[in-house]
């Protein structure tokens, strides 16, 4: 978003008089930022560690294993589960909690930083655009 903008704004500086440049308002440059693909990792990161926080509930993983063995014609089964002792389970559900509220604040994080540099991209259009108008008028 920064490289459009700062783009946009390194041409509409050398743009002639006679040409009608769009001008981008703030809150166009802020409302692209729901758009920015590290807004969305962020959010997807966030999401993923609420679904594993989600899963650290009050039961730990269970396998099951199924097995055939054709020469001796036999069929097995195994179902294995950890059993919760010594306090794994609360300390597994703790650690997913603290894993989401590093999610969370590495989400606020991306979008405050993406908010920035969209204010500054449309602070230097805007100082671009405005010297065109300059030099345009001193011509």
């Amino acid at each position: 978003m920064t490289v459009l903008l700062t783009c946009w704004c390194a041409t509409g500086a050398v743009a002639r008089a006679a040409e009608v440049e769009r001008t981008v308002t703030l809150a166009e440059a802020l409302a692209a930022v729901v758009k920015a693909p590290e807004r969305e990792v962020a959010r997807r990161q966030t999401e993923a560690a609420s679904k594993r926080a989600a899963a650290a509930g009050p039961w730990p993983e269970t396998t099951v294993s199924l097995a055939t063995n054709l020469r001796t014609a036999r069929f097995s089964t195994a179902l294995s589960f950890p059993l919760p002792v010594f306090g794994t389970q609360s300390a597994e559900r703790r650690a997913a909690r603290r894993e989401l509220d590093v999610a969370q604040q590495g989400e606020a994080g991306a979008d405050l930083e993406l908010r920035t540099r969209a204010r500054e991209a449309w602070i230097t259009l805007y100082h671009a655009q405005s010297s065109a108008e300059l030099a345009t008028q001193a011509s």
